[in-house]
């Protein structure tokens, strides 16, 4: 079975964050989030493919090491477009794991896969509670219905090989090709979050450096975010705050910011 991350979109709900790093490269307590799926996929799939395109060196850099198959898309092919595309590239013959590479899945990757198998129908897919801003959707006997019900897709599904190749050249992988198709459904459990303030929300309490940042012993860090290419100075204090790029000044305070550059962005 093979496991594909779908990497490729531009994240524009995490502006400005996302003008310097694309979301799944953004660290989660420490380690990106493509990394965080790409391992734990890697337990229960036997071969890995991911698509890129928005600041494809950060991800390549998050990955590095790893055994994965790349589609590097010049153009965005939409989630459609991107896993036909690597679907005809790699090969792939059998059924998939698919995951969108900004989705930490909290439920167990084999209770999904246990289902699909059990499922008598192609595709499966794992559905959360609904929330805003995502559309509400359900299944009934079989059929997916947008619009309407009490849960919404969390973007992980399994595709049974034998209908692969109706994978449509374009378009939405919910819209145009799971709509098309019995489906069976599993409720999941996902971190996900849509822009710069659940990213800090998720975290919960407490200060997270990733590796290559730089802070000071004499700084002071609180609930907050320091990506690898951040440094924070002699003094600097740093609160409810996301560091990108670039380094705090000493002595200088953010509270409740994004800061890249030596610019601070007011926290969505």
């Amino acid at each position: 079975m093979w496991g594909i991350i779908l990497a490729a979109g531009r994240g524009r709900r995490m502006l400005p964050i996302s003008s310097v790093r694309p979301k799944p490269s953004l660290p989660l307590k420490g380690k990106p989030i493509i990394r965080r799926i790409a391992e734990a996929l890697s337990e229960h799939t036997s071969k890995l493919g991911a698509n890129l395109h928005h600041l494809p060196w950060e991800i390549l850099r998050d990955l590095e090491g790893m055994d994965l198959a790349l589609s590097l898309e010049a153009e965005l092919l939409g989630t459609c477009g991107g896993l036909r595309r690597m679907v005809s590239l790699f090969g792939i013959r059998g059924d998939v794991f698919v995951q969108n590479g900004d989705t930490v899945l909290l439920t167990s990757y084999q209770e999904i896969l246990s289902f699909h198998r059990r499922n008598p129908h192609p595709l499966t897919l794992a559905l959360c509670p609904h929330r805003p801003p995502y559309t509400p959707i359900s299944v009934d006997g079989g059929r997916l219905k947008i619009g309407e019900g009490h849960h919404f897709y969390c973007g992980i599904m399994v595709i049974s090989g034998e209908v692969l190749e109706r994978i449509p050249p374009s378009g939405n992988l919910v819209l145009d090709f799971a709509a098309t198709l019995p489906v069976g459904a599993v409720e999941a459990e996902v971190l996900e979050f849509t822009e710069p303030s659940g990213y800090l929300r998720a975290h919960g309490q407490g200060e997270w450096v990733e590796e290559g940042a730089k802070v000071h012993e004499t700084a002071l860090l609180e609930n907050s975010v320091i990506m690898r290419e951040g440094e924070v100075g002699r003094g600097a204090v740093v609160i409810n705050s996301v560091v990108v790029r670039g380094r705090v000044s000493p002595g200088e305070v953010i509270r409740g910011g994004i800061f890249i550059d030596g610019e601070v962005f007011p926290l969505p």
